[in-house]
């Protein structure tokens, strides 16, 4: 049984990860080769059941998300707080949103400190 893994998305969430190739072979002992030509695929191809399942565990994600390219990008906003964004986004409403958890975020931290 084959299962179809998107190159770009592996990629996206390796790299979110901020993890080079080799480390997220060494994660689940995945040949870097096998990493590289997923990579360089670009596109959605078929591959063994066992190294969907490995890349999945090594990068914390399920299957399903390294079979489609789901996430546009990925805005890190620091303190653990990232927001993945698919391609259908009101931008506006976006910008709203991250304003708010900045300022809740600047709250939490006032709060803390006191």
């Amino acid at each position: 049984m084959a299962i179809p893994i998107n190159g770009n998305m592996l990629a996206a969430v390796r790299q979110q990860r901020r993890l080079s190739q080799q480390e997220l072979a060494d994660r689940r002992k995945i040949g870097i080769a096998t990493i590289k030509r997923i990579e360089r695929t670009k596109g959605t191809s078929s591959y063994r059941v066992h190294t969907a399942d490995c890349l999945a565990k090594a990068l914390e994600v399920q299957v399903e998300d390294l079979s489609e390219d789901r996430f546009l990008r990925v805005i890190d906003l620091g303190s653990d707080v990232e927001f993945h964004l698919d391609r259908i986004v009101d931008v506006d409403k976006l910008r709203l949103f991250q304003d708010w958890v900045i300022k809740m975020t600047e709250s939490r931290n006032r709060i803390l400190k006191d």
